[in-house]
């Protein structure tokens, strides 16, 4: 079963001439086409599906999309960000994009699909557009920046989630035996677990749920919704963090010592010690916030106590993270995980992530800030 796609910036087409506009476009065997009007001011911009592009020429963009099964595509079109369809073998669909993304022509699924995105995306503005801000401003730690941080999960986040799930449980309800549900599902998960670029639900948002009423919801659902291969996967890292969130043992995992190069494992840092792990890496703004602001900090003050810390570089090259270490002056152990397998064993998409572990290596909470902070003090005080 193809995979549910979710990508920002991906890429198109073949750009072919449009028949007369009055001239109904028929359909396909094999193929989903889709066609566009776009604004005057979109003109020669570039528009995106998987790996390749075509520019907008004469206001128009046409898209011929192999599709061999059904399948949820997100595509970028300039101007109106992405969008998601419900590309099927044999299908058409019309999009109306001079004024505002609207399907004109497709299944009532694909329209469906369309009008909740346009609910979503004027929810989604306002939280990106601060969050923009925030981000310009996460390695200050003003005043400002701590406004910025408050505004965005106290009353953005709410209302992105709001708009995200109470319209979306109403597009579900008529869509739950399609893959226009599984869109559905899909983001709803991705923000239980900060997936991409997606906001993440904390356990102070209202719309947080459980682990059991996810599984509950996905068990629940239509065959074809349920075994969606990103929706089991979104499971699995639910149920990671779950396991990992407090009383089970540590996930050990190969690595790279830094500075030596050596090989070595999580495990041979942190055994029979006080240890914080956290999972960083050099383009990640609030992971070294966190590392001036606490970890540093903490380490210095705990160190002859002995307590332990490991930093565990992901996603990263070696040359950027000594350049962001040399910076930082992170003077405690530091690992390498060449092969990236952090992500799934301790179920997390975003970082920074800071685990607590105890010296017999029981994960004692996924803890940061001040959090983490009041914690160690409560333990070496």
């Amino acid at each position: 079963m193809k995979r549910l796609i979710v990508i920002l910036l991906a890429c198109v087409f073949l750009l072919c001439a449009f028949k007369s506009e009055d001239q109904r476009i028929a359909p396909k065997q094999g193929k989903c086409i889709i066609y566009c009007t776009m604004p005057a001011d979109c003109e020669g911009s570039w528009a995106y599906y998987l790996d390749d592009s075509t520019q907008v020429k004469n206001g128009r963009i046409y898209l011929e999309l192999d599709v061999d099964s059904s399948q949820v595509m997100c595509l970028y079109f300039p101007k109106y960000e992405y969008l998601c369809v419900l590309a099927e073998p044999a299908s058409v669909i019309g999009i109306d994009g001079a004024e505002n993304l609207n399907c004109v022509e497709g299944t009532s699924a694909n329209k469906d699909l369309f009008r909740y995105q346009q609910i979503v995306n004027r929810a989604n503005a306002p939280f990106y557009a601060t969050l923009k801000q925030a981000l310009r401003m996460s390695d200050t730690g003003t005043d400002e920046y701590k406004r910025l941080e408050k505004k965005l999960f106290d009353t953005l986040g709410v209302q992105l989630t709001s708009a995200i799930v109470d319209s979306g449980w109403v597009f579900y309800r008529r869509n739950s035996d399609n893959l226009a549900g599984a869109y559905f599902l899909h983001e709803v998960l991705r923000m239980q677990t900060g997936q991409g670029f997606s906001y993440r639900i904390n356990k102070t948002n209202p719309y947080w749920i459980t682990l059991s009423q996810a599984e509950s919801i996905v068990a629940e659902a239509d065959p074809i919704v349920r075994n969606y291969d990103d929706i089991q996967e979104l499971i699995k890292l639910l149920q990671s963090e779950a396991e990992l969130a407090g009383g089970m043992p540590f996930k050990d995992f190969p690595a790279v010592d830094y500075p030596s190069g050596n090989p070595t494992s999580l495990g041979e840092k942190i055994k029979g010690k006080w240890a914080v792990v956290d999972f960083w890496a050099s383009w990640c703004g609030p992971c070294q916030k966190e590392i001036y602001e606490v970890l540093i900090p903490m380490y210095n003050k705990y160190k002859d106590d002995g307590l332990v810390v490991v930093g565990v570089d992901v996603r990263d090259t070696p040359e950027k993270h000594r350049m962001a270490s040399e910076r930082l002056g992170i003077q405690y152990a530091q690992i390498i995980d060449m092969d990236n397998v952090c992500y799934e064993l301790y179920g997390f998409e975003s970082i920074p992530q800071v685990f607590l572990i105890n010296p017999e290596g029981i994960v004692v909470g996924n803890l940061r800030g001040q959090q983490l902070i009041d914690k160690l003090d409560s333990i070496f005080r």
